[in-house]
């Protein structure tokens, strides 16, 4: 039976049509719905995830940050998002002047 504890995601964006080096031609929307599957994948049984950069060697550095950014939103939407909410609702309740909304938007990406 295979139950690791941990993944270790390199999220290499040399994937991309751009890529100079790499050879899949992904799109952006490609790339991103690679990173879905795998944080998907690991969020349903239940393992956790250390998600690292890699590759990206695109003319318009653009390109690469924008993909590496979408992994990361990715993560942030599939693993915290439900914490970020909760967390917002107890320190409204805590503090009614609490600074709770900024937070968030500011973790939102």
């Amino acid at each position: 039976e295979f139950a690791p504890d941990m993944m270790f995601y390199q999220s290499a964006v040399d994937v991309l049509a751009t890529d100079k080096l790499g050879k899949l031609s992904l799109t952006l929307e490609g790339c991103k719905a690679r990173d879905a599957f795998v944080l998907q994948q690991a969020k349903a049984a239940n393992i956790p995830v250390a998600i690292v950069m890699g590759g990206g060697y695109s003319e318009d550095i653009e390109d690469v940050v924008e993909a590496h950014c979408n992994t990361f939103r990715l993560a942030q939407q599939l693993f915290f998002a439900e914490l970020i909410e909760e967390w917002v609702a107890f320190s409204a309740r805590k503090d009614k002047k609490s600074n709770a909304t900024k937070v968030v938007k500011v973790v939102r990406l």
